[in-house]
């Protein structure tokens, strides 16, 4: 993780719980080429499903809201899972290999 830029600015697109759309522009603060951790001043769920735009290159990128974590500042930590690989949504040109035990299934923050 540590070739990995650590702050990356995202317009995040969702539903709200009204089902109305809502857009807000956070940073991703923690990234590997699976996910991301990011804040957001909007609820949101597990499972919930979110399309995060990269203001640098204005591509999207699919994802699922893993978990909310706790309120700092008047913003939730949310962490994020993308739906399909990021290395090039994010313009990496070589992905960061972690060794994996296939045997045990982590969640992507705890790798």
């Amino acid at each position: 993780m540590s070739d990995l830029p650590q702050d990356y600015p995202v317009l995040v697109y969702g539903r709200g719980e009204d089902e109305e759309p809502f857009q807000e522009e956070t940073n991703v603060r923690v990234l590997n080429l699976r996910g991301g951790l990011i804040t957001l001043a909007t609820r949101v769920e597990p499972g919930q499903h979110l399309v995060l735009i990269n203001l640098t290159t204005e591509e999207d990128q699919p994802c699922r809201v893993a978990f909310v974590g706790e309120q700092h500042l008047g913003r939730n930590i949310i962490g994020i899972q993308f739906c399909r690989f990021a290395q090039e949504f994010w313009r990496i040109d070589r992905p960061t290999h972690r060794k994996s035990n296939a045997s045990t299934a982590e969640p992507f923050w705890e790798q």
